[in-house]
């Protein structure tokens, strides 16, 4: 089960084949050189995505919410 699954059962997700994209760079990193100093994240993906989720309720529950 992918993270975002296990908070926010009602959400799709879609990917539309839309072409190839010229620029094929690869962004995908690697977190071995941190973790070898011993630095773990204090929060999980899964807690992320919980609060993202409620940052975005509160603020759709407001008309202007940048000002």
């Amino acid at each position: 089960m992918r993270p975002y699954q296990a908070v926010a059962s009602g959400f799709l997700y879609l990917e539309a084949p839309v072409g190839k994209d010229p620029d094929q760079r690869d962004y995908i990193v690697s977190n071995e050189k941190i973790e070898r100093t011993g630095f773990r994240p204090a929060y999980s993906l899964e807690a992320g995505i919980r609060e993202l989720i409620k940052a975005y309720t509160i603020l759709q529950a407001r008309q202007y919410a940048n000002v």
